[in-house]
């Protein structure tokens, strides 16, 4: 994954994949026919480790948009604490292969795709129940999420000696909700709820 994540599936050789595994090549293509079958079980530990777990906690969340969200956000925080080499190797891949029609491609963006369709499933709930902005198309706030906690993510992965993972995430989960709330309608139902000034024996 390293590897991959170092030097880009295109360049990376099934010699070099056998060499960094220090294991014979032989050896490698009783398992494997090639570096795409490699890099096809890679994407089974993707899904594994951080699509599957990632949808279960949001899966998992009480039944309001914004609590799915905020599982959403600490799942992928906590992917990025204990297995940030995947996150960052998924980021990576999706920049490389998105002009890719091989089998690779395909299978990469089914995985992210499975992710975004939650995302944006988690967006159009706080649509119908009037908790998120309805003035922006759900795909565009889909992918403004995704690309706040990948960028954040990516970010983070380089500077963990200056950025505190906990106060991160915190940040994250404000900005994400904060972001995204109908304010006008929040505030409207706050008000209704407020009893109008005045004396009241």
């Amino acid at each position: 994954m390293k590897l991959y994540a170092g030097r880009g599936y295109q360049v990376t050789s099934f010699i070099a994949i056998c060499q960094t595994a220090g294991l014979p090549e032989h050896i490698v293509r009783t398992h494997y026919r090639d570096e795409s079958q490699v890099f096809l079980g890679v994407l089974d530990c993707v899904r594994e480790y951080v699509i599957e777990p990632v949808i279960e906690k949001i899966t998992k969340a009480p039944e309001t948009a914004q609590e799915k969200l905020v599982a959403f956000v600490h799942g992928m925080s906590q992917v990025a604490s204990t297995r940030a080499d995947y996150l960052v190797f998924l980021i990576l891949m999706q920049i490389e292969l998105r002009n890719s029609e091989e089998e690779v491609q395909v299978k990469l963006m089914t995985l992210v795709g499975h992710l975004h369709r939650t995302v944006e499933g988690i967006i159009k709930l706080g649509w119908m129940r009037s908790r998120f902005r309805t003035d922006l198309k759900s795909a565009e706030l889909t992918v403004m999420g995704m690309g706040t906690i990948n960028g954040a993510m990516l970010e983070w992965y380089t500077r963990r000696d200056q950025i505190q993972g906990r106060e991160l995430t915190r940040t994250l989960r404000l900005v994400l909700i904060r972001g995204l709330e109908d304010f006008i309608t929040i505030q409207n139902v706050r008000s209704s709820r407020e009893p109008a000034p005045g004396f009241y024996p």
